[in-house]
């Protein structure tokens, strides 16, 4: 019921804090260990691949019947 979808959100909530996390933890490792020589480049290279699952999903996709 109603108590069970408070858990899951607070569920999904929990983890994506933890994915938030994680990734500024892995960019402080990422620059820390090996200095990129180009910020710009890093970072535009990140949210190119945050994006690349959903053009695969979007192109993937066969046409719809007009």
């Amino acid at each position: 019921g109603g108590r069970q979808a408070r858990k899951m959100v607070a569920s999904l909530y929990r983890a994506e804090a933890g994915k938030f996390v994680l990734t500024v933890a892995l960019f402080v490792v990422a620059f820390v260990a090996v200095p990129p020589s180009n910020h710009a480049f890093f970072f535009s290279a990140y949210v190119v691949m945050l994006f690349i699952p959903s053009l695969v999903g979007w192109m993937g996709r066969p046409p719809s019947p007009n």
